[in-house]
């Protein structure tokens, strides 16, 4: 065997190797006499077919988009290293926007072919370490488009805090005031 036939096969033989740790695959190619590789592969192939046709391809979406990113940004937050907490901060703030996004522009994105597809691979392109598509994208578009107006926005969140703030010992005044009035009735003896 050529050292070109070893390398072209290293990553089959990572699979299986991979493979071989799991040992729900192994029970799967007892009962079954099919080959770990090839169980592999089908699910693989599901999956794939599941995402293009979009039976449930939402909800792999977010599962991809929260879940593993919410167990990182937990283990980053158990590490004393702040570096993976602004990584993982970048990460939220546009996820968030993508979503804010997303459901504004939601019966135009179920026309485009293959999106969940195309969300599936932003998703990836996001979080993974190797491309760092959230910071790049922070950095980029979001920070110089936000910068700006990070004052007004304090200012006008600050006063609509106080008018709800305001509303709420309002309504709790106003409530207290009818329950002291009914609790000084029903305490007054009646007289027939």
């Amino acid at each position: 065997m050529s050292s070109d036939n070893a390398t072209a096969e290293s990553p089959l033989v990572k699979i299986e190797q991979f493979l071989d740790k799991i040992e729900l695959m192994q029970q799967l190619q007892e009962k079954t006499g099919i080959k770990k590789l090839y169980i592999a592969g089908t699910i693989a192939l599901f999956v794939v077919v599941f995402i293009l046709f979009g039976f449930g391809a939402g909800l792999l979406c977010n599962f991809v988009g929260f879940v593993y990113p919410a167990y990182a940004s937990f283990k980053s937050l158990e590490t004393p290293d702040s570096k993976d907490d602004r990584l993982w901060l970048t990460y939220w703030v546009v996820y968030s926007c993508f979503c804010l996004i997303e459901g504004f522009l939601e019966y135009v994105l179920f026309w485009v072919p293959f999106y969940y597809p195309i969300k599936l691979a932003f998703l990836f392109f996001l979080f993974l370490p190797q491309t760092q598509g959230a910071m790049n994208l922070y950095e980029k578009f979001l920070r110089p488009a936000l910068k700006p107006y990070v004052t007004m926005i304090d200012h006008h969140t600050n006063e609509v805090a106080k008018k709800a703030q305001a509303m709420a010992s309002s309504v709790t005044g106003e409530a207290a005031g009818i329950v002291g009035k009914e609790a000084v009735k029903q305490a007054t003896p009646k007289v027939d």
